[in-house]
């Protein structure tokens, strides 16, 4: 039988988690320069002093649920990877399937970027803890390490140019990706030009570019 401390344990967690989901959502509605904890208490059913002591004070709060956000994508590619199908694809497959993930997570979850765009412009005039940051900093550095595997098959089987700075190419080609994915998500048709090209239309070229570079030039047959 469970002892009352670790039922209590629980309860905080399930609690921490739905204010986390909450955040995300009314950031997604409201921005963050608009969103508050009293409407974070309305929503949650929580009183504003408990979600106080749960993350101490707003840029808490918005660097947990950031972080949440990602692990949760990171769940979902490692789930991918681990499929037996991934496993038997050559290195430039590989590739080219975690950079459709781009792709998937915006057509099914543009809050996703939606709140990473945010919080980023958050960051640029704001200053979180060092441990959150490096926290926040080094779940990206897993996206880099499942992608480098890949890579380095992909120059073992030959469907990758062996000359390739991977280093380069991952940073250049994600960070692309990301703006293209957070505008489309935060704001399609900024200006009027916006509307011309559909995001999903941009992401799908932006992949077909970076893997035609990364063969080599090879057309598949």
């Amino acid at each position: 039988m469970r002892t009352y401390k670790e039922r209590l344990n629980d309860k905080k967690q399930s609690n921490k988690i739905q204010v986390l989901k909450k955040t995300a959502f009314l950031v997604e509605k409201y921005g963050i320069s608009n969103f508050t904890f009293n409407q974070l208490a309305k929503e949650t059913k929580l009183g504003v002093a408990s979600i106080y002591r749960y993350f101490g004070n707003k840029t808490e709060l918005l660097s947990e649920t950031a972080i949440y956000l990602i692990k949760e994508i990171i769940l979902i590619v490692e789930k991918k990877i681990e499929n037996p199908t991934f496993i038997e694809l050559s290195g430039i497959e590989r590739i080219e399937n975690l950079l459709n993930l781009f792709l998937i997570t915006y057509l099914e979850n543009q809050s996703f970027f939606k709140y990473i765009g945010e919080f980023d412009r958050f960051l640029s005039h704001n200053v979180i803890s060092k441990n959150k940051y490096y926290e926040y900093n080094n779940l990206f550095k897993i996206f880099y390490n499942l992608a480098y595997s890949s890579f380095q098959k992909g120059k073992e089987d030959g469907t990758i140019k062996k000359e390739i700075d991977f280093r380069t190419f991952y940073y250049s080609i994600t960070r692309v990706l990301m703006n293209i994915c957070e505008k489309g998500a935060i704001n399609p048709c900024l200006i009027p030009s916006d509307s011309e090209i559909p995001t999903e239309k941009q992401i799908k070229q932006l992949i077909k570019m970076a893997i035609f570079y990364i063969k080599g030039g090879m057309i598949k047959s």
